[in-house]
């Protein structure tokens, strides 16, 4: 479990936070989630873009017919670091 885990006592806590986020929090991620018809189109458009702010995450995102699999990697931060970040950013997307 991740310390922020640990503390909160809330394995969850990425889909927590998320919950509680409005895609307008999240930049140019929220720009293209309230603007894209889509899930996929929105987070390619979103990671095409993304390596021109933050460089120490390189993306992949493949749609496989009703899904969108999104595939973060980072040769800095750890994985736990990455995973939680990316259920902020799910659970933004759905809520």
């Amino acid at each position: 479990m991740s310390g922020k885990a640990e503390v909160t006592e809330e394995p969850l806590i990425g889909l927590v936070a998320g919950a509680h986020a409005h895609p307008a929090n999240l930049g140019a991620l929220g720009f293209a989630m309230m603007n894209c018809a889509a899930t996929g189109e929105a987070f390619n458009l979103f990671f095409r873009y993304q390596h021109m702010d933050n460089r120490s995450i390189s993306s992949d995102v493949v749609e496989e017919k009703k899904d969108v699999v999104v595939t973060l990697q980072s040769p800095i931060y750890q994985s736990d670091f990455v995973a939680v970040w990316m259920e902020v950013m799910a659970a933004g997307f759905i809520s």
